[in-house]
């Protein structure tokens, strides 16, 4: 019996202008829905890492997921 391990990534951006505010309210809300959904399914969160932006950031979280019956 082989594991196969399943990665996938989330992005989210957020801005630091004040127009932005209303979009990065909704990202960082579907970023939680997404997070929650994910470990639902089993996926756990492996790493988060912040990137700079000219106007802002993008949040990237990897998810892995382990199948042992693969």
């Amino acid at each position: 019996m082989a594991n196969r391990t399943r990665f996938i990534t989330i992005d989210t951006r957020q801005y630091t202008e004040a127009a932005g505010e209303i979009a990065s309210n909704r990202a960082r809300q579907q970023r939680e829905e997404d997070l929650n959904a994910y470990g639902t399914q089993g996926y756990a969160l492996l790493s988060t890492v912040t990137i700079p932006t000219h106007d802002g950031l993008r949040i990237v979280d990897t998810l892995a997921r382990t199948d042992e019956s693969y």
